[in-house]
């Protein structure tokens, strides 16, 4: 396998990082994780901008054009051979200058697993939507993996946070839609979330679909009491939700979810 270290192609195990850099001690990165797709990288240009502004708010100069970081990209997916998988953009501080780290691995997430849906539970930490970082695709991750794995040693696939106010904002790995008398309802950006480019990306399905679409505050009670709910991100696509703490919830009823899971498919294809 290989990868790409500041524009070199190289073989993994080959590849390293000086091991007192900012990026490595302290988080001091950020990055994107890209779904490939018949051997493309979805959405990518919505991915580097994000990337790109992550940069800016951080203080990181990103000396690459959008083209030379898709150029690495392709060349890796091609000398990797991934038709599907996923390829990661990692850029981090390292002193004086600044290191970009571009991998891939593979997808795991199978048929059957939509099939059966997610199960989720509420995290004990909560989001701060003050907080600087909470709006940047960060490495200071840990936060979001400690509450993940609490949720896998009970048997949840994922983990919601409310904010400090008790509203419902993000899960661990993904945003978070319901569906409650035909509305489509989504954690407005300011209760402390993450947009990511899948949840942009059904709000557009959504009213393409002629659905109607709201963004606002909404308790962890409107959550669990939702006709459907789903979750979002680059890597999932659209998963269902199947339950929500002990409450279970009826794929068979997903009408919504199952058209814009449709719609999103439909968009792929055309990329």
């Amino acid at each position: 396998m290989f990868m790409i270290l500041n524009g070199l192609l190289i073989e993994r195990d080959k590849a390293h990082i000086m091991a007192d850099s900012e990026g490595y001690n302290f988080g001091y990165s950020v990055f994107e994780t890209i779904k490939i797709y018949k051997g493309k990288a979805l959405f990518f240009e919505k991915h580097v901008k994000r990337l790109k502004n992550a940069c800016d708010q951080l203080e990181l100069s990103f000396p690459y054009s959008t083209d030379e970081v898709k150029k690495y990209c392709c060349d890796l997916i091609a000398a990797n051979e991934m038709e599907t998988g996923i390829v990661k953009i990692l850029y981090g501080k390292n002193k004086n200058t600044t290191d970009m780290v571009i991998s891939t691995r593979q997808n795991t997430y199978r048929k059957e697993i939509y099939d059966k849906g997610f199960s989720l539970c509420f995290a004990e930490t909560k989001r701060n939507p003050h907080a600087r970082l909470t709006y940047i695709k960060s490495a200071n991750y840990l936060e979001n993996i400690l509450e993940k794995q609490s949720a896998s040693k009970l048997g949840f696939d994922e983990v919601v946070f409310l904010n400090i106010f008790d509203k419902v904002s993000e899960g661990s790995l993904s945003n978070i839609f319901f569906v409650k008398d035909n509305i489509l309802h989504t954690p407005i950006v300011s209760c402390g979330l993450l947009p990511g480019i899948l949840r942009e990306k059904v709000l557009f399905l959504g009213g393409r679909l002629g659905l109607k679409v709201n963004q606002g505050e909404f308790s962890q009670a409107e959550l669990i009491t939702a006709d459907e709910v789903f979750i979002t991100n680059s890597i999932l696509g659209i998963m269902p939700v199947s339950q929500i703490c002990d409450y279970k919830m009826d794929l068979s009823n997903n009408t919504i979810t199952r058209k814009l899971s449709d719609a999103y498919y439909q968009l792929i294809e055309n990329q």
